[in-house]
């Protein structure tokens, strides 16, 4: 009997061993994930956004439109992309902080916000604007860079299954697209309304110039006419994509990003 008891014993302890080792690989897992570098990662919405001033002008666009949307049983959405830099511009609101559209211009952004420190500095901030709707597990397209430049040089690395080389070019040109403008924008984010049925969210993404090195090739998708781009953006959250025919870098945001709970994401309708 006590030979018995010991082997139980033993067995116990052996068991309790391998959970801990389980969990120990667990969480270090968890910690890789979280020290993994991304290009855009959901952020804060950023402070000097009036959200009460931006909730009444979604809501004086949508219900102008809604007989419309309702009629044709689609979802309500902001009236144009141009209409939605305004809305953003006239909720930026706060003392010594002036905005300015500039999105019709060859600019890399859509907003130029200018703070005035109280220590005499000036913050720039560069914010891009966007309209995308969600209808399944993730929203439609968002354009982030095109280059018609390099197109045959694009061409022949995908018909040679140079993915690297191709996310390379992309690579640079992203760089040139943003840091050639250092002195003006100190920080760039992304304010993305996602429209959902008919809800209406606002979305923050913060883009993280110094990672953009981890920029890296993932693979060819079956058709062998768009590339999986990694680091870019968590999986979680959505996918980027290099597209051979339209020469042009493109995101698209998960529905998991759809959630209030976090400071990145509010409902404005």
């Amino acid at each position: 009997m006590n030979t018995l008891i010991a082997k139980l014993q033993q067995i116990s302890i052996e068991d309790y061993q391998s959970e801990d080792e389980y969990e120990d690989e667990f969480s270090s897992d968890e910690e890789n994930i979280k020290k993994q570098k991304y290009i855009m990662e959901p952020a804060s919405i950023p402070n000097f956004v009036d959200i009460d001033i931006l909730k009444e002008f979604v809501k004086n666009d949508i219900d102008g439109n809604k007989e419309y949307y309702d009629d044709l049983k689609i979802t309500y959405r902001i009236s144009d992309s141009k209409k939605a830099e305004w809305i953003l511009k006239k909720a930026i609101k706060g003392y010594s902080i002036t905005s300015t559209l500039v999105g019709d211009g060859n600019t890399n952004v859509d907003i130029h916000v200018k703070i005035n420190n109280q220590d005499g500095t000036m913050t720039n901030i560069g914010v891009d604007a966007s309209v995308l709707t969600l209808n399944g597990n993730y929203t439609n397209e968002k354009s982030i860079m095109q280059n018609f430049s390099t197109g045959s040089d694009l061409d022949s690395l995908f018909n040679n299954n140079k993915g690297a080389e191709a996310i390379n070019i992309f690579k640079q040109k992203f760089k040139n697209k943003y840091q050639l403008n250092t002195n003006t924008n100190t920080g760039i984010y992304y304010l993305i309304f996602i429209c959902q049925g008919k809800n209406v969210y606002l979305v923050c993404i913060k883009l993280n110039l110094e990672n953009i090195d981890d920029m890296k090739f993932s693979s060819f998708t079956k058709s062998c006419k768009n590339i999986i781009v990694d680091n870019f953006i968590a999986s979680d959250f959505g996918n980027v994509k290099l597209y051979k025919s339209k020469k042009r870098l493109e995101l698209r945001l998960h529905k998991n990003i759809i959630n209030v709970k976090n400071d990145y994401c509010i409902k404005v309708y």
